[in-house]
């Protein structure tokens, strides 16, 4: 649970990144799998797809689980319907908590610290996934966040990392129009430059990029990836537009999924 608000909301807000490598189907308890999830499961027709998916929804009920005391058999996962926050996951009376995924790597991020109301977001992405496309894709951010040099297949994965995270946060996902949420330049420190246009935005953005030695930690894997956790606090005021990177304090673990 988030703890109640303070007069001086600029005291560190804690996130927990549990990951986990993808998992093969037979090694997960898919018995705790909803319904509704189980159907979902069906309807991805890659195998890497399934496991994914099934590896997150297993790895949020550990972590959610073991943070409030509760058999993870018994942690519901709720998903927002079509609207504004459509896609955004949920735990009845439990910490905001988001879900990623990229190649072999599951992260669950869960807020464990922090004002009431607090969000929080996380996406990890493969600069491999991007390669090959760039031109294509770079209109896809404002052209804002375009690095002084130009974009490179680095650059860009991790100006699309920060804007997934933040948009997670905020609860509006990519359905948000591209020039409601401006970042900062993407070889520079991660800043929220406007968000003003986003649904649920009142408040202040942190941004606090994964160090490649965080990331390399969490899963023995070689796949090169960049990771970026965003939490939104709730109010306005000179104390939140103090607020940086440097009042999110992230740990992470390796978590089994069994």
């Amino acid at each position: 649970m988030t703890t109640p608000p303070s007069d001086v909301p600029s005291g560190s807000v804690s996130v927990v990144v549990h990951a986990s490598p993808r998992r093969p189907l037979r090694e997960l308890p898919l018995d705790r799998l909803t319904s509704r999830e189980r159907w979902r499961l069906d309807r991805y027709r890659q195998v890497a797809d399934k496991e994914r998916f099934a590896t997150a929804r297993t790895l949020a009920r550990e972590a959610l689980g073991a943070l409030q005391g509760i058999d993870p058999a018994r942690v519901r996962i709720d998903v927002d319907p079509p609207g504004p926050t459509h896609g955004r996951v949920s735990t009845p009376d439990g910490p905001a908590f988001s879900i990623a995924h990229a190649g072999g790597i599951v992260l669950v991020a869960v807020l464990t610290g922090g004002p009431t109301g607090a969000r929080v977001g996380v996406d990890i992405d493969h600069p491999d996934a991007v390669r090959g496309h760039l031109d294509e894709l770079s209109d896809a951010v404002p052209p804002a966040e375009r690095p002084a040099a130009g974009w490179s297949v680095e650059t860009f994965t991790r100006a699309w990392v920060r804007r997934e995270a933040a948009l997670k946060a905020v609860g509006c996902g990519l359905l948000a129009p591209r020039d409601d949420l401006v970042l900062g330049p993407a070889d520079a420190a991660p800043a929220v430059m406007r968000s003003a246009g986003l649904p649920g935005s009142a408040g202040a953005i942190l941004l606090r990029d994964l160090t490649a030695a965080e990331v390399g930690a969490l899963v023995d894997t070689h796949e090169r990836a960049f990771a970026t956790v965003a939490v939104v606090v709730p109010g306005s005021g000179p104390s939140h537009d103090q607020l940086d990177a440097a009042h999110i304090t992230v740990r992470t673990l390796r978590t089994p999924v069994d």
